[in-house]
């Protein structure tokens, strides 16, 4: 008898150790595949819920500070029918964007603009099929402080639940576009915009 519980409690043991063993493994598997999600070199992804499509798209992977980030999402209605969309938040890069280090570390953003009343009416745009809105998302507007030099990725998250007033209800969420803070780059564009002269004599 006292071997019998010898013997459960051994397996009790195991099986503890068998199951953490697979919580960290799980925790590391989903470590790796949001860093290899931020390591490609996508300029633009997409999410779709609701026959609402998001295509989010990052203007330059490399910038010198955060005031030189932006950032703009396409909503296009898929659907098949005209679409009654909420616009009245879709503006607010602060609530919007959600940055991170590549470490997932998070960046706390600015403070957003007071958010205004919604009375049902304001705010709202009608998409008729395959017809989009466009909204511009700006580092100045997005960041409270100015980012280090590093290595950064930011996604576009979105949730409406309310369907009293008639307005599309659903959860956007894309996958990480990555970006880098670089204080010494320069783009070839800047470079070729610059105005040489010989000093004359």
């Amino acid at each position: 008898m006292h071997n019998g519980m010898k013997g459960e409690f051994l397996m009790k043991v195991i099986l503890i150790v068998l199951a953490f063993t697979a919580a960290v493994m799980l925790q590391d598997c989903g470590r790796t595949e949001m860093t290899q999600a931020s390591q490609g070199r996508e300029k633009k992804v997409k999410a779709k819920s609701n026959d609402l499509e998001i295509e989010l798209t990052l203007e330059s992977q490399k910038i010198r500070t955060a005031n030189d980030f932006l950032a703009t999402a396409k909503l296009t209605n898929r659907g098949a029918e005209r679409m009654r969309l909420n616009t009245l938040f879709l503006g607010f890069a602060p609530i919007l964007l959600k940055v991170q280090q590549i470490d997932g570390t998070p960046v706390k953003p600015t403070s957003p603009p007071f958010p205004p009343e919604d009375d049902g009416h304001e705010g709202r745009v009608y998409l008729k099929p395959n017809e989009s809105v466009t909204f511009t998302y700006r580092g100045v507007d997005l960041f409270g402080d100015d980012l280090n030099d590093g290595k950064y990725q930011f996604r576009f998250v979105h949730e409406n639940t309310d369907a009293s007033k008639g307005d599309w209800t659903g959860s956007l969420t894309t996958d990480w576009l990555a970006f880098e803070v670089d204080s010494s780059y320069r783009d070839k564009e800047a470079q070729s915009n610059e105005v040489r002269g010989d000093p004359q004599s």
